[in-house]
C-alpha cells in the first residue's frame, strides 16, 4: 500500500436478472434530503500525453509512434471528453459531476493540463493520482473533486504489476464516503497461454473485499462505493462470488453475510421494451445493450464492464443514501453509433471520444432524524 499524490488545484443466464426488480424493497419515501451529489465513472482510452517516458511502455503514443500522438489529436481527444463529462451536471446545476474517477490517464502532469484548460467549467479543485502505479504503460486511476477530502488517499495492489486500486474519503455535506477506483486487468489474451486474465481480476476482487471488510469491521454501517472499470461484468466470478456483489436488491438485503454489496445496473430494465414472446434468453442479450458500457465489435458482444458497487451504508436512512433509478450509462449522441455502441477516439477520423461509455449515479445527504 502506497499514499497517492495529491494536487491541490487549486455466463448462464443469472438466476438475477428474473428476480431484480424488487418492488418490495423499495427506499423509504419519507426521507428529508439536505443536498444531493452525482458521481461519475468513466475509463477515458489511453489519454497520453506526446512525451516518451523512458521507464513505461507509451512509444505508441508519441508523434513516432503507431498512433502518431500529435499535440493536435491530444487536445481534439481532450475536448471530446470534456463534451462528455461536461454533459452532466451536478444536482445542484453546477457543470459537471460533484466527484469524477477516471482511469486510462498517463500522468499528472495530463491530468492536470486537462483539468486546467478542458474541464475549468467544473471547477475540480483538487486531483489524486498515484505516480507510483506499476502499470506497465503508465496508464493510472485519477479522480477529480470539488468535494472535500478527509484523510491521506491510499493505493492498494492486489499482485506484482497490477494497477493500485486508488482509494479516497469525500465529504458529502460533511458526511463521509470513501470511493474506491479500479482498473482491473482486461481480457486480452496472452498468445502463449491463452490466460484472459480472470485469475488476475479475481485477485484484484479479492484484495478490494479484503480492503473494505476492514473499513466495515471498524464502521459496519460505512459509506463505501467501488467504481471504475472492472473488465467482468456483473455475473462474473470476480464481481458476484470474489468481491461479494449483487444485481438483487432483495438478495442484497436477505444475506448480508455473504453478500458485501449492491450493483444498481438492473435498475436499467425499466428502459427495455415490451418483449413479446422472446425467451428470457434473449430478453437478457437485448438488456445487455441497454446496460453496455464497452462494445467489442469482433464477437458482436455488449459488455457492462464499468460498474458501481455500494455497501449497506449507502442504502439506509441515515447519512448518505443512494438516489433510486439514478444510475444511468451517459451516451452522448455525438459520440455513439448506430448499434449504440460508444466510438473511439481513432486516427485519422478522431471523431470519438473514448471506447467506454461513463456511468453516472446520485447520492443524497439525509436530515439527522
Amino acid at each position: 500500500m502506497s499514499t497517492a499524490f495529491i494536487f491541490s488545484l487549486f455466463f448462464a443466464l443469472p438466476t438475477q436478472f428474473s428476480d431484480s426488480i424488487d418492488s418490495s424493497q423499495r427506499f423509504d419515501e419519507h426521507i428529508e434530503i439536505q443536498k444531493s451529489y452525482s458521481f461519475m465513472s468513466y475509463n477515458v482510452g489511453n489519454l497520453f500525453d506526446t512525451e516518451d517516458d523512458p521507464l513505461k511502455d507509451d512509444n505508441e503514443f508519441t508523434p513516432g509512434g503507431s498512433a502518431k500522438w500529435t499535440e493536435q489529436k491530444l487536445i481534439q481527444k481532450m475536448t471530446n471528453l470534456a463534451k462528455v463529462i461536461t454533459s452532466s451536471k451536478s444536482p445542484s446545476g453546477q457543470a459537471c459531476p460533484d466527484f469524477l474517477g477516471l482511469v486510462e490517464v498517463e500522468n499528472a502532469k495530463i491530468a492536470q493540463r486537462f483539468n486546467r484548460e478542458f474541464l475549468k467549467d467544473c471547477k475540480y479543485n483538487k486531483i489524486v493520482i498515484d505516480p507510483k502505479d506499476p502499470d506497465p504503460r503508465g496508464i493510472r486511476a485519477a479522480s477529480f473533486t470539488r468535494l472535500p477530502l478527509q484523510g491521506a488517499p491510499k493505493s492498494h495492489s492486489a499482485y506484482t504489476d497490477a494497477r493500485f486500486i486508488q482509494e479516497v474519503t469525500v465529504l458529502l455535506s460533511g458526511v463521509p464516503m470513501t470511493v474506491f477506483i479500479n482498473h482491473w486487468k482486461s481480457r486480452r489474451k496472452n498468445p502463449e497461454n491463452n490466460d484472459d486474465g480472470s485469475q488476475k481480476r479475481a485477485l484484484s476482487a479479492q484484495a478490494l473485499r479484503k480492503r473494505v471488510t476492514d473499513i466495515l469491521e471498524v464502521n459496519p454501517d460505512a459509506e463505501v462505493l467501488m467504481l471504475g472499470d472492472f473488465n467482468d461484468e456483473p455475473e462474473n466470478v470476480s464481481l458476484k462470488k470474489v468481491l461479494g456483489s449483487t444485481l438483487s436488491l432483495k438478495e442484497f438485503v436477505e444475506d448480508p453475510q455473504d453478500v458485501l454489496a449492491w450493483n444498481p445496473a438492473n435498475e436499467l430494465l425499466r428502459l427495455q421494451k415490451a418483449t413479446g414472446d422472446k425467451t428470457e434468453v434473449d430478453r437478457f442479450e437485448e438488456f445487455k445493450k441497454i446496460r453496455g458500457t464497452y462494445y467489442y465489435a469482433r464477437e458482436n458482444k455488449y459488455n457492462l464492464f464499468d460498474n458501481a458497487h455500494m455497501t449497506a451504508g449507502l442504502l439506509d436512512n441515515q447519512g448518505i443514501r443512494y438516489v433510486p433509478n439514478s444510475f444511468k450509462v451517459v451516451r452522448l449522441k455525438e459520440f455513439t453509433d448506430a448499434k449504440l455502441a460508444p466510438i473511439s477516439f481513432s486516427p485519422p477520423k478522431q471523431n470519438g471520444a473514448s471506447d467506454h461509455f461513463p456511468i453516472l449515479l446520485r447520492f443524497t445527504v439525509l436530515d439527522p432524524q
